[in-house]
């Protein structure tokens, strides 16, 4: 079985070796960009993969969730299916950014923190552990910890 934690995962998307978010840690969040409204995506490196796209491609059917559950401009109808799909799905995506993989192309990724970038967007994150959110922000403070409500 896949685990998406193996230490020796490397991914194709390009991760600053610094970074919180490598492929053995892929929070799940909700994110906007210019041109579309709040939705699910899962954060690597300095990018957010849009998980309603991933979805719609059929990319994540048969893991114990529905396609409208990464419509939703929240988590809950995800996180409420449970830790089994919950993992299923975070299993899957480390298939899918995992080095040779090619289902996915870096169109499907939005980039945070650069001046004008092609896909601007916010985030925020939430982790099961913790009430921390995490808000991806566009200056060059990229990140910023705000308290969870």
């Amino acid at each position: 079985m896949f685990e998406v934690n193996n230490p020796e995962l490397t991914s194709w998307v390009r991760v600053p070796a610094d970074s919180d978010f490598p492929i053995q840690n892929l929070p799940f969040g909700i994110f906007s960009t210019a041109d579309r409204s709040a939705r699910p995506g899962v954060a690597i490196g300095e990018h957010i993969l849009d998980l309603a796209d991933v979805a719609a491609m059929g990319l994540l059917d048969d893991l114990g969730c529905d396609r409208e559950d990464f419509e939703a401009s929240t988590l809950n109808a995800f996180i409420g299916r449970g830790k089994q799909a919950t993992r299923a799905v975070r299993n899957r995506l480390g298939e899918l950014l995992q080095s040779g993989a090619t289902e996915l192309s870096s169109s499907r990724l939005s980039r945070v923190g650069e001046p004008n970038p092609k896909r601007p967007c916010t985030c925020r994150f939430k982790w099961a552990t913790t009430p921390i959110f995490i808000r991806v922000k566009t200056t060059p403070a990229m990140w910023e910890d705000v308290p969870g409500s």
